[in-house]
């Protein structure tokens, strides 16, 4: 037989067999259109009856139409112009005081567009979580995850160990390796085109002990998801339309996509698909302590635990989901690092920067000042961003094809002219 024929013949029913290769074939990499084209089947998170919709600053008084900013390689321009020179669609929403101050769309993205929030699904998740501990659902951060999925003792003795919190703060020690190459044989793009989410969550393997060492992946969100599934015995997407669509006011029904439509299970930790002025809400709940229009959505402890500068520290700038912003403090020559940790100080001390959320680390190149603002964000591996500042009361908004330019500095620099 023709050898071609041969090598054709095994491919094709390694295909068949397979789902991960041919899914990976078929559609690439992920892209923000996933939910629409057919990857995944979805399942609907439904909208309020009675939207809410942010006020909005008169045209005549949006600063953010004309001011320039930093936009990649030295230059400065307006938000709208840095928009105009990169061919692919965005869009973006920045809220102050409660109000729309600009927005912003590009190519197919409009205001009522939903596109694929990827990580930005993990902090969701960790609202969701945060909520189904205020309801009693889950008792406590400090639960086992095999209180919620017993079975999992079975497949490796160490998941007694695995708690909630070592879940939220990416502290689970799991073997697993975020990695959005383009190889359909890597864990992550097993788990993300992978048909049965359970069957990987229970061949999982530990390469540490739980909460020894900080390694952001998807998995443990992955694990998250099913936790709250269990424990509330309502879908992910159902749990999410009752406790924040509706509360929230959305204005458009999200989706969430799922492994297959026998299992459906929620790709909790990538698979939300909305618009940017629904995700603004999720900001301005946060930034405004759990609270929405008056009701307390989830408790501002959680909030507050979300926003811990002393926990983002201990964490690789990671807490429940949210990323402090950090910059580093350089030397009075302009260079990232200083001699000795002494040195390092010193000029925090002369900056005014105060010392406790200045955090010194060490490695071959010497000693990093990195100072741990009041500001956090949400990131997803397009360059989605949902960026919080209380200070001055900003939340912003941002969703694009691809990760274009840091849209989390931009709009950090952007609050400093406000």
């Amino acid at each position: 037989m023709n050898r071609y024929v041969v090598l054709c013949a095994i491919v094709s029913v390694f295909m068949m067999v397979s789902c991960v290769p041919y899914r990976f074939i078929k559609y690439g990499s992920e892209n923000i259109d996933d939910n629409e084209i057919g990857v995944f089947d979805v399942d609907t998170i439904h909208r309020s009856d009675t939207p809410f919709i942010f006020p909005e600053k008169p045209q005549g008084d949006r600063v953010l139409d004309t001011m320039k900013i930093p936009y990649g390689k030295g230059r400065k321009m307006s938000l709208t112009s840095g928009m105009d020179t990169i061919n692919v669609s965005q869009a973006i929403v920045v809220v102050q005081n409660d109000s729309i101050i600009y927005e912003n769309y590009q190519g197919w993205l409009g205001r009522d567009t939903r596109s694929v929030i990827f990580s930005v699904s993990k902090t969701i998740t960790s609202l969701l979580c945060g909520i189904a501990i205020d309801e009693g659902y889950i008792k406590s951060v400090q639960d086992p995850v095999t209180d919620y999925i017993p079975e999992l003792v079975k497949k490796d003795t160490m998941f007694r160990y695995l708690t909630i919190e070592h879940l939220l703060d990416m502290r689970a020690g799991l073997k697993f390796s975020e990695n959005y190459k383009a190889n359909p044989f890597t864990g992550m793009a097993r788990l993300y085109y992978g048909r049965n989410v359970m069957k990987q969550i229970a061949n999982v393997k530990f390469s540490d002990k739980p909460d020894e060492t900080f390694d952001y992946n998807s998995m443990t969100t992955a694990i998250l998801g099913e936790v709250i599934e269990r424990a509330t015995g309502k879908s992910y997407a159902a749990y999410l339309s009752e406790k924040v669509w509706k509360p929230l006011g959305m204005e458009i029904d999200a989706v969430v996509c799922l492994d297959d439509p026998h299992h459906r299970r929620a790709k909790s930790y990538a698979g939300i698909a909305t618009c940017v002025r629904d995700l603004a809400k999720i900001g301005q709940l946060y930034l405004d302590k759990g609270v929405w229009q008056g009701q307390q959505v989830v408790d501002s402890a959680w909030v507050k635990r979300s926003f811990s500068i002393s926990d983002a520290m201990e964490n690789n700038r990671y807490s429940y989901s949210w990323r402090c912003q950090v910059y580093t403090i350089g030397n009075k020559d302009g260079g990232a690092y200083h001699t000795d940790s002494l040195s390092a100080v010193k000029r925090c001390e002369e900056l005014n920067y105060p010392l406790s959320q200045v955090k010194i680390v060490h490695n071959d190149k010497g000693y990093k000042a990195e100072y741990y603002t009041d500001r956090f964000y949400a990131l997803g591996v397009r360059g989605q961003v949902v960026y919080v500042n209380p200070n001055k009361r900003i939340v912003a908004v941002f969703i694009g094809e691809d990760r274009i330019g840091d849209y989390n500095n931009t709009f950090d620099y952007m609050a400093s002219m406000l």
